[in-house]
């Protein structure tokens, strides 16, 4: 199991899965620095088989949403972009307390590093923010290079005026996150009464200038 990110809007399950038999969870250490459980530390570049004679996937840190944010890239094909890229918006990095610096690690990462992934991949990101974003299947998945013609994130012109939109475009944050967040991390530990009031909230992840649903 892979964590594309430490979550802040939703309980990911990876903290059980940490302490299962079975299953080993996989991400980046930049978003777990000081959690008690143990799990596999991913590398920028690092390619791993999903299974025996299976498609290669290849993982890349592009952070800016969190720090230690994963892109999956799946056989060449499909992208696995968690909260960095949506397709009409992209990942809010205010959601760490730190908006200010990772809204540069957002834009290096969206401007530099997704420009370069093949644009016949298919982007499957983890959130929408309006169902007028699926495609005709009812598929929330767009071509990397219809992307870059049509997310608004790409069309801005420099690194002034992607920060500018960001910040305009980010609504406020819920005060549950931050919890959220503590407890995908291993830091608090809730009943489950705790947890299923927490996984009600609204996603709120995108910087966006659409209503979210």
């Amino acid at each position: 199991m892979i964590e594309t990110h430490a979550h802040a809007d939703h309980l990911s399950g990876g903290l059980e899965l940490c302490f299962s038999q079975e299953t080993e969870m996989m991400a980046h250490e930049n978003d777990f620095p000081d959690s008690p459980f143990n799990y596999r530390r991913l590398e920028d570049g690092e390619t791993k088989a999903l299974c025996k004679d299976g498609p290669e996937m290849t993982l890349f840190h592009t952070p800016g949403h969190t720090e230690g944010s994963i892109t999956c890239l799946i056989d060449g094909r499909y992208l696995i972009t968690g909260d960095t890229l949506f397709i009409i918006s992209a990942g809010r990095p205010d959601l760490g307390g730190k908006a200010e610096k990772w809204v540069y690690d957002l834009y290096e990462s969206l401007l530099d590093k997704y420009t370069q992934y093949p644009g016949d991949a298919e982007v499957l990101p983890a959130h929408y923010v309006t169902w007028e974003e699926a495609d005709e299947s009812g598929k929330f998945a767009a071509p990397l290079k219809r992307l870059w013609n049509e997310n608004p994130i790409f069309s801005l012109s420099s690194e002034n005026e992607f920060v500018q939109f960001i910040i305009d475009n980010m609504r406020e944050s819920p005060e549950v996150y931050v919890d959220i967040k503590k407890v995908n991390r291993g830091l608090v530990h809730v009943t489950e009464q705790e947890a299923d009031f927490m996984d009600l909230g609204k996603n709120e992840c995108a910087a966006s200038h659409y209503d979210s649903d």
